[in-house]
């Protein structure tokens, strides 16, 4: 069983590094910490996702938030 994770994970692995990445859309600097935001909530604790928002929240107060 064990053995067939680690071949699955490899293969997988192969297939994702030899991919293209997709055409992304471009969104504003705004748009990213939003969506970030709400992409994180849950997946790291509350205290992490505080200062990953502050620190993307930095560059807006001097360049602003519509650059893309």
């Amino acid at each position: 069983m064990v053995r067939e994770a680690e071949d699955c994970a490899a293969e997988l692995q192969v297939r994702t590094s030899l991919s293209k990445a997709d055409n992304l859309a471009k969104i504003t600097l705004h748009a990213f910490v939003c969506e970030h935001g709400r992409v994180m909530k849950g997946q790291v604790a509350y205290g992490t996702l505080q200062e990953h928002m502050r620190a993307l929240r930095l560059p807006q107060k001097f360049i602003g938030g519509s650059i893309m």
